[in-house]
């Protein structure tokens, strides 16, 4: 995790660190060890390369209703809900 979360997916997660730049993600091989992670579902997954980085996983439409603290609703309302329960936040 990061010393000093900013929000409750840098508690605990994956990191992705590109090694020349972040088109380094678009390669077919790390596609799949990503993808890896994110079927799996449990952990967010953040991208990085030098101070840049960037929430792969979970998308940005979940992220914001998991960060929204309103009472989900709709199809994402069970992913909501259980993302909400992993990080420790009000349901």
């Amino acid at each position: 995790g990061v010393a000093q979360p900013q929000n409750p997916f840098e508690k605990v997660f994956v990191i992705a660190r590109a090694l020349s730049s972040l088109a380094d993600f678009d390669k077919p091989i790390i596609r799949q060890a990503l993808d890896v992670f994110v079927t799996r579902g449990d952990l967010p997954v953040w991208l990085s390369f030098n101070q840049e980085r960037r929430l792969l996983h979970p998308r940005a439409e979940l992220r914001d209703a998991i960060l929204s603290g309103q009472a989900p609703s709709g199809p994402l309302a069970e992913e909501v809900r259980l993302w909400r329960q992993r990080l420790g936040l009000p349901g």
